[in-house]
């Protein structure tokens, strides 16, 4: 360690905490040699990163020594700052390879990408899936060589949960769908697009291809009625749904021997239940 603040490389100025530990690390230990000998390719690229909100991580060399921002910082949680001016491979120790293949392709003057990649890191001292959007370049040198490897890491996992979350509400939706004793079907949007339809709602109407049209384009025989406009409709008013029921004549072939009560219920999403 040395007592030199960041203020004394200008590189490193404005450029958060990490900064700080850069400048205090005696870097004459690692595969880069000490700090006032850096070359400037890597002290321009530093000077990008450390001030960028993203999640930024310098691979430097071929061993990948990690230079990163403070954003990075927060994403490699209690590995920092240990992290921090480690070989990436021995750094994320339990993704070597995964990371060995990125400096191999990097150092080779290409480019990868990834989008919610999973991967299980030890960030807290135990062993977690995480999700990332994960952007890897060469950093050329002076003579269009690469230096090294730049890496921008967006975590996703939040995401990723929620849209599993919802895909299992949907199928449980679904399977209540399915379950229902009477005719059920839900549309989304103006044109009434069907999203889910239960087995006695298709055999209602004669086991059409319903999903992901407009009521209007399947059911053509409603049109007379003003199906779209008229017999589904929702206001909306100071933040509450009001549903408006007015009955509908199904085709004769398939229709039970009296109208149909239609109402709906909307919360952004149209629930379209018929019942005899």
């Amino acid at each position: 360690m040395t007592d030199q603040p960041s203020s004394s490389f200008p590189f490193l100025a404005q450029g958060g905490g990490v900064a700080d530990i850069i400048a205090r690390r005696d870097w004459s230990v690692t595969p880069i040699g000490p700090i006032d000998a850096w070359p400037s390719t890597l002290t321009a690229t530093l000077a990008l990163i450390l001030r960028a909100p993203l999640p930024i991580v310098t691979l430097w060399g071929d061993e990948g020594v990690m230079l990163y921002n403070d954003a990075y910082s927060v994403f490699a949680g209690g590995r920092h700052p240990e992290l921090l001016g480690s070989n990436v491979r021995e750094g994320w120790a339990e993704i070597a390879d995964f990371n060995d293949n990125v400096m191999k392709v990097g150092l080779a003057g290409k480019t990868l990408r990834y989008e919610d990649q999973e991967l299980t890191l030890f960030r807290n001292g135990v062993g977690e899936p995480v999700w990332m959007n994960l952007d890897y370049s060469p950093i050329p040198g002076p003579d269009g060589v690469p230096m090294g490897v730049i890496a921008i890491v967006v975590e996703t996992t939040a995401k990723v949960r929620a849209e599993r979350w919802l895909s299992g509400e949907r199928e449980r939706l679904r399977r209540l769908f399915e379950q229902a004793p009477g005719f059920m079907a839900m549309v989304t949007g103006p044109d009434h697009v069907f999203d889910l339809a239960n087995g006695a709602f298709l055999s209602l109407v004669g086991q059409r291809d319903l999903i992901g049209r407009g009521v209007r384009d399947c059911l053509p025989e409603l049109a007379g009625q003003d199906f779209s406009s008229g017999s589904i409709m929702c206001t909306r008013w100071a933040n509450r749904t009001r549903a408006l029921r007015s009955p509908c004549t199904w085709p004769a072939r398939r229709a039970p021997r009296r109208n149909c009560g239609t109402w709906i219920s909307c919360a952004s999403r149209y629930a379209v239940k018929t019942a005899m």
